[in-house]
């Protein structure tokens, strides 16, 4: 008597075989992936199919490693001329231009409007701010920015980049860059305090495809978000809000108290690490416009984020320390009228922009050309 036999009772073995080895394999290459870990955060569409971009952008950002900021940004893919002056401007969204279209930045301005410099060198800029005032996101910035063979930096900053608060930490520049910070701590013993201990390293297992899996996902949707905002059109700076101008009766800033500023909340350390990691090329540090209010207690406080006192004091502070360490030093913080700013005391009108631009190029001629300071 014959017997029938199901065919599935002999493949069973097969296939799960099959399934065995395909498991092997997939966890195997995960495993090599993770080993090798490529920078998949460089893949973007800018600079190949589409033009670089002109800044740093941070709307709808999804990725946030360095590789992933610069790998978009037209400096990516620019081979540096042999009659360039490279200039880089780092700070935060002033410096980026919130509001502005790219071309009506400092930056762009300066790039545009300036004759040659001495040797016949004509000034390319570029735009590297990023959100929020905060000098060890600027640093990380900085730090990536050398490897494009800047001639000269330009660092914009303000009292509340260099003031540490606890909210700061959750920058997510600093949160994607463990490595690149712990690096700057081995070689320059900087530090934030209370970041490495509040953040771990990647794992092995994040740097699989399976745990880049999110990264992958989010590079692709980041590339069509970009693309969406850049049809978006500027601000109608008519619908700004008004800045205030009538300020509260309070002394107070960052849970400090007059008369003197807690040099423990201030970072001035990140403008020593930046100025030894440049090494010979220079850094113009600059102290950018700020609204000054005429209201109501306007003789006690500058604006609503900075009192009288404090921001007086950071601004000797300041001086003084660019002084003993031999740094070039602008201050621009009254340059402009109430009708220079936009939506904040820090985001400037293109009128604004062109008034700073204007005080940064004789400034920069001085030190590419190798006068006296």
């Amino acid at each position: 008597m014959k017997l029938n036999h199901d065919a599935s009772d002999t493949a069973s073995p097969k296939a799960w075989k099959v399934a065995g080895k395909g498991i092997l394999l997939f966890l195997l290459f995960n495993a090599l992936f993770a080993l090798w870990n490529p920078a998949i955060d460089r893949l973007t569409i800018y600079n190949t199919l589409l033009p670089g971009r002109e800044r740093l952008t941070y709307a709808y950002t999804r990725v946030y490693t360095l590789d992933a900021l610069f790998a978009p940004h037209i400096i990516s893919s620019q081979t540096k001329q042999a009659d360039e002056y490279r200039i880089v401007l780092i700070g935060d969204s002033s410096t980026y231009g919130t509001n502005l279209k790219s071309e009506e930045t400092v930056a762009a301005r300066l790039q545009n409007a300036a004759p040659p410099l001495c040797n016949n060198k004509h000034i390319r800029a570029y735009n590297l701010g990023y959100h929020q005032a905060l000098v060890s996101k600027d640093l990380l910035i900085l730090s990536k920015s050398l490897q494009y063979q800047p001639d000269l930096i330009i660092w914009m900053t303000t009292l509340a980049g260099v003031t540490y608060h606890p909210d700061r930490l959750e920058h997510p520049v600093l949160k994607n860059n463990l490595q690149e910070l712990q690096q700057l701590n081995d070689q320059y013993g900087f530090t934030i305090p209370g970041f490495i201990e509040h953040y771990s390293p990647p794992t092995l297992f994040d740097r699989t495809l399976i745990g880049k899996r999110k990264m992958f996902s989010n590079l692709a949707v980041q590339q069509l978000d970009w693309i969406a905002a850049d049809t978006q059109k500027a601000p109608d700076p008519e619908n700004f809000p008004p800045i205030v101008n009538n300020l509260e009766d309070n002394l107070g800033y960052e849970g400090m108290s007059p008369p003197k500023l807690d040099p423990d909340k201030l970072g001035l350390e990140a403008f020593s690490v930046g100025s030894a990691l440049s090494g010979e090329i220079p850094i113009l540090f600059v102290n950018e416009p700020i609204f000054i209010a005429d209201g109501a207690n306007s003789e006690i406080r500058y604006n609503e984020w900075y009192p009288r006192w404090a921001y007086d004091q950071y601004r000797e502070i300041l001086r003084q320390k660019s002084k003993a360490e031999g740094w070039y030093y602008l201050d621009l913080w009254n340059l402009l009228p109430g009708t220079g700013f936009t939506d904040s005391i820090f985001h400037r009108t293109p009128d604004g922009e062109q008034i700073v631009s204007d005080h940064l190029f004789p400034v920069i001629l001085e030190i590419a050309c190798g006068s006296n300071r």
